[in-house]
């Protein structure tokens, strides 16, 4: 919310993030992939830590 505020952004907008979210369609989702993800990508994948140290 303080993001929103400091970027002069209507803070109702955070309310209908979900609702957008939920009308996303897998097709929707795959014509973003394609325009967006080539070759130039990079994948990340976070590893949170835990409180367990492995060896």
């Amino acid at each position: 919310m303080q993001n929103a505020e400091e970027e002069d952004e209507d803070v109702a907008t955070i309310l209908e993030f979900e609702d957008k979210v939920d009308d996303l369609e897998a097709d929707d989702i795959q014509k973003m992939a394609e325009k967006y993800l080539d070759e130039n990508y990079i994948l990340g994948i976070l590893m949170p830590e835990t409180d367990e140290i492995k060896e």
